[in-house]
């Protein structure tokens, strides 16, 4: 049973807990698009924005030499809520037009917002494709609410944004991503992301490692993990078999007013260059 699932049930104990969804919806390129073509409305007797969970594939397949990668956005007008951005899982790249790459499962990718809501009040959810994809992805997002508020000591709300979607080049070193801006957090709880790569050549896989570095972070210095691999193969026509998103728990505090630089790093060259994306929750 995922963390996720258990929080559900424990809230469940308290009142009463639905999940609704919203798409599927193509993707256009690299702009965003509204999920459902309308705005998202909460039940009228919902008080709790309780977490979200991205659906991304292709089901006209996929093109040769191109992942399925995209992030999802909730905006809203409330105060509370604000905008946050979340990674979907990803499909890796291939080869063969033909072939079929296995795919992270859909739970491992709930995020937790827990964030007060008013009955019958909208919010707006976008995808947007991070690759420029050939054959459209549909992409769709899961919601979860609740008649009841938890407890905020025991479930703060939660954040989520995403780093630009930035090269890695070929090289075994590091490559500076973006600045990713947070304002109003006190705690990062999460640090993760995904590395996906293109042409996939024989005996190369896809080992990746990201650090995120800032003055603003006030506790441990630099804070390091690995983007989920992508064994490789000593075939030529292979698929990248990617685990999905990387989700690693973590608590460390951030100053009010936090700029935060993703690095990442090829721990194996690559003949082609992949891209990579980091993802941080805080509260």
């Amino acid at each position: 049973m995922s963390n996720m699932e258990k929080v559900l049930r424990e809230l469940g104990q308290y009142g009463n807990v639905g999940v609704k969804k919203w798409g599927s919806t193509a993707l256009s390129s690299t702009s965003d698009v509204l999920i459902g073509a309308a705005d998202f409305e909460f039940p009228s007797d919902a008080k709790c924005l309780l977490a979200a969970m991205p659906t991304l594939t292709s089901p006209a397949g996929s093109t040769a030499n191109e992942p399925i990668v995209g992030k999802f956005t909730i905006q809203s007008s409330s105060n509370y809520l604000g905008d946050m951005t979340f990674l979907a899982q990803p499909i890796g790249s291939s080869l063969l037009k033909s072939s079929a790459q296995p795919q992270g499962i859909q739970e491992a990718a709930i995020y937790p917002i827990y964030c007060p809501v008013k009955g019958g009040s909208k919010i707006k959810v976008y995808g947007t494709g991070l690759f420029n994809h050939t054959i459209e992805p549909y992409a769709a997002v899961t919601v979860w609410f609740s008649d009841f508020m938890p407890d905020p000591v025991k479930y703060p709300q939660q954040h989520w944004v995403v780093g630009t979607f930035t090269n890695t080049g070929t090289s075994a070193a590091e490559v500076v991503g973006s600045k990713i801006s947070i304002i109003g957090g006190r705690r990062i709880v999460e640090v993760g992301g995904l590395v996906v790569g293109t042409t996939v050549a024989a005996l190369k896989g896809l080992l990746c490692s990201f650090r995120l570095n800032s003055p603003d972070i006030l506790a441990f210095g630099d804070i390091e993990g690995f983007f989920n691999p992508a064994s490789g193969q000593v075939d030529t026509n292979i698929v990248e078999c990617i685990g999905g998103v990387t989700r690693i728990p973590v608590s460390v505090p951030i100053k009010d007013k936090a700029t935060i630089s993703d690095n990442v790093e090829l721990e194996v060259a690559l003949t082609t260059t992949g891209n990579f994306a980091v993802q941080i929750g805080y509260i």
